[in-house]
């Protein structure tokens, strides 16, 4: 029997999301202090590296277990998509960092929270919108 629970199936995906989210943040976070603390990279350019890292991983999560249905897209698209969002996402995270950390001198790690804040919503929103089918419901069996 199938049923159309797009509602859940929204949240559903949304909870997977932020779970991918979370686990990239938990690397993002780790690279960041790393480059920062050890290396003592500039705060942009440690955050910018960490995020790009972090970035590569929540694509090969999220394309096996929260975007699986990409059969619109050739896998060339679904790339472009992909990290043309987290782009604007990474312009989104280090804006809100520097102005966070500079003008409102705020700590780095507190900083990059807020912009993880931020740009989650970008990056899922975005990626749904391109990702999920608006012609079909979705369905369970």
């Amino acid at each position: 029997m199938k049923f159309s629970l797009r509602a859940e199936s929204y949240c559903g995906q949304m909870i997977r999301y932020a779970a991918v989210a979370a686990a990239s943040l938990v690397l993002d976070i780790v690279l960041l202090v790393l480059l920062r603390s050890v290396l003592h990279a500039p705060i942009l350019l440690a955050a910018s590296l960490a995020y790009l890292v972090s970035m590569a991983v929540n694509y090969w999560i999220s394309m096996r277990w929260v975007f699986k249905n990409t059969a619109n897209h050739s896998q060339l698209m679904v790339v472009v998509i992909f990290f043309g969002v987290g782009f604007v996402g990474l312009g989104i995270t280090d804006s809100v960092i520097w102005v966070m950390t500079t003008l409102f001198g705020l700590g780095l790690v507190l900083a990059k929270l807020v912009a993880i804040a931020v740009s989650f919503f970008w990056s899922y929103g975005a990626r749904r919108a391109s990702f999920t089918s608006r012609h079909q419901p979705s369905t369970v069996n």
